[in-house]
């Protein structure tokens, strides 16, 4: 008996047989449900044909696959290709032993992006040859690493800087751009404390305060 002891009262086909399969029928659902004796729908599995969905369930609905092959977790609704909702959702990633967890970020089958986990240190990488790494707030760009290491802060850094690195400020809507360095001694209020770089219009002032 090839099949498993706990898995036995219902066996169709052998290894002998090249093709064999279940179909069930229906015109709104069809369903495998799984009981115990604290309730007759401890688990499921669902088709819905009215909406060509395939649902998952533990008690109640925990995954679905939509008929656009989108997958929700938490969701009923996918948005996108894998969508995850909750109540505080996390999606972990855990690799074992010593080796690095990482999430890669490809197009064609060629990794260009990649958040990875060293054993000591994060690392966000743009692995693109001429590729730059965008920061965004406020569904703006607010911050931008070039491929030649050079920085740019409300601004594309320019090619003023090649061949070392640079940091720029611009301020795109307004006149004035700050610059403030402090410490604990000085204290962490930049517009009061520490060494200030102001360039406000067609002046540059520095303050030690």
């Amino acid at each position: 008996n090839y099949a498993d002891s706990g898995a036995d009262d219902l066996v169709v086909g052998n290894t002998g047989t090249a093709e064999q399969g279940i179909t069930i029928g229906a015109s709104t659902s069809s369903q495998i449900r799984f009981a115990d004796a604290g309730a007759n729908t401890a688990g499921y599995v669902l088709y819905n044909h009215t909406d060509n969905a395939l649902a998952f369930g533990v008690t109640s609905e925990r995954v679905r696959i939509d008929s656009s092959g989108n997958v929700g977790i938490g969701t009923s609704t996918p948005g996108s290709l894998l969508e995850v909702a909750g109540s505080n959702p996390v999606v972990t990633i855990d690799a074992s032993g010593s080796s690095q967890p990482s999430l890669a970020l490809q197009q064609g089958g060629t990794s260009y992006a990649k958040f990875l986990f060293d054993g000591n240190h994060v690392e966000v990488g743009n692995y693109y040859s001429n590729g730059d790494t965008k920061l965004f707030a406020g569904n703006s760009e607010r911050m931008r690493i070039d491929s030649a290491g050079r920085v740019g802060i409300g601004v594309t850094p320019s090619s003023h800087g090649t061949g070392r690195n640079s940091l720029e400020l611009h301020t795109p809507s307004g006149t004035v751009t700050h610059l403030s360095l402090t410490n604990t001694t000085t204290g962490s209020n930049g517009g009061s404390n520490g060494f200030n770089i102001i360039q406000n219009g067609n002046n540059s002032l520095l303050f030690n305060r």
